[in-house]
């Protein structure tokens, strides 16, 4: 799993000693993340484990966060949010628009050949926008998109409408 959920870590050294300590890693999403030295371990040393279920939840939440900022960067300039789907609500943000200004970015291997951005566990984010309101959902763990009343339902939501600056993590 290290190639893929963390690019840099922190050793344990002179400022870190004290048992229980939280060492700093990065994962390639970006972020900065707090592990004890037993988590990195268990990190490093396998592939399932729940740190790195935690991690990915962080990960989701920290993009929908970005998009979230992105699409309102977007909207000020346009007065909408760009509409469709991951594929060209994303294209749009990373400068196929009127004016080429880039709001969004991710990695190459956070994306899949038609453009849609990816989640942690490699499945394409649901994007929806009518334009006024942008709905976005990660499959979770279990890589599917759940029905509401799934007693199983691990999908993480956010929607945004308006130009809020507080969005709606409600399911849907």
């Amino acid at each position: 799993g290290i190639s893929r959920e963390v690019i840099a870590y922190e050793r344990n050294g002179e400022r870190n000693h004290a048992p229980g300590a939280r060492l700093r890693i990065i994962p390639p999403g970006g972020g900065v993340y707090h592990v004890t030295e037993s988590e990195l371990d268990e990190l490093l040393h396998t592939n399932e484990s729940a740190v790195l279920e935690r991690l990915h939840k962080e990960r989701v939440v920290y993009y929908e966060g970005n998009l979230h900022a992105s699409l309102n960067d977007y909207r000020d300039d346009f007065g909408t949010y760009p509409r469709g789907d991951n594929a060209s609500v994303t294209r749009v943000l990373c400068g196929e628009n009127p004016v080429k200004k880039q709001y969004h970015s991710s990695y190459q291997q956070e994306r899949n050949s038609r453009g849609d951005d990816l989640d942690p566990w490699g499945t394409p984010y649901f994007i929806d926008s009518d334009g006024n309101k942008v709905r976005i959902k990660s499959a979770g763990s279990n890589r599917k998109f759940d029905q509401l009343d799934s007693t199983n339902y691990d999908d993480i939501c956010f929607s945004i409408g308006g130009g809020s600056v507080i969005g709606d993590d409600s399911k849907f």
